[in-house]
């Protein structure tokens, strides 16, 4: 069942102006109440919830859209968000050890809190540090990062991959122009959030078309269901036109 359009509207407002990761767990705390502490949870677990979000925001069916490595050929993705949650696995550990060079190394999953630590980082290699450094419990504040070395970093980002799977979504197939192999990684926060935002846009704007056409108020409009407003707007479209 989507969620009602009047619900869509208050999560946009909640959300606004906020960086993408600061933006998921907003939208996670108030659709899902339930969740204790959604900025903790693993991010696998998080971007699994974001995505059953947005399918009760707006079904199934996911658009994204990529371009070519090679050629720079844009493409247009379809997707389906039960078979995303599917290829992401429900298997999410939150601590393990990995052995690095005969040496046993406790890790966490990384969280969300993690993500906006490390986004106030000075530079990308500062911020993989950080995020390293958080998986093996050694800080929690950009400045207290410690270099770390490639191997290290390498060894942790795959130990990650394997034991919270959801945490990188990974989108591969080929350019129909030059036939090249592609492989990107689908960032669900930062694609949910931008939705919202689009499909926030467009509700606002379907309310001011049907304030015009028939002197509703919002709240009358965003009464109605999706199916019965398209039905209006294309009757206010016939009126108008």
């Amino acid at each position: 069942m989507t969620m009602a359009p009047r619900m869509r509207l208050h999560l946009l407002d909640a959300v606004a102006g906020m960086h993408p990761t600061d933006a998921a767990v907003r939208c996670l705390a108030l659709a899902y109440p339930e969740l204790p502490d959604p900025a903790g949870l693993p991010l696998g677990q998080r971007d699994a919830a974001l995505l059953g979000l947005r399918a009760r925001l707006l079904g199934d069916r996911l658009v994204a859209w990529t371009s070519c490595d090679s050629c720079g050929e844009q493409s247009t993705l379809e997707l389906s968000v039960a078979e995303l949650l599917e290829q992401m696995g429900a298997r999410t550990e939150k601590r393990w050890v990995l052995q690095h060079q005969g040496d046993p190394l406790p890790v966490r999953a990384l969280t969300s809190r993690d993500l906006a630590r490390a986004a106030g980082a000075p530079s990308p290699e500062e911020a993989r540090d950080l995020l390293v450094a958080a998986a093996l419990d050694q800080v929690t504040e950009p400045q207290d990062a410690p270099p770390l070395d490639d191997e290290l970093a390498a060894a942790v980002a795959a130990s990650l991959a394997e034991h919270d799977p959801g945490s990188e979504v990974l989108l591969a197939g080929s350019c129909a122009v030059c036939g090249e192999q592609w492989s990107h990684m689908l960032d669900p926060a930062r694609y949910v959030v931008a939705e919202l935002a689009h499909l926030g846009a467009r509700l606002l704007a379907e309310v001011a078309e049907l304030a015009r056409a028939f002197g509703w108020t919002e709240a009358d409009v965003l009464a109605l269901s999706d199916q019965r407003r398209r039905a209006y707007l294309e009757l206010a479209s016939e009126m108008t036109g």
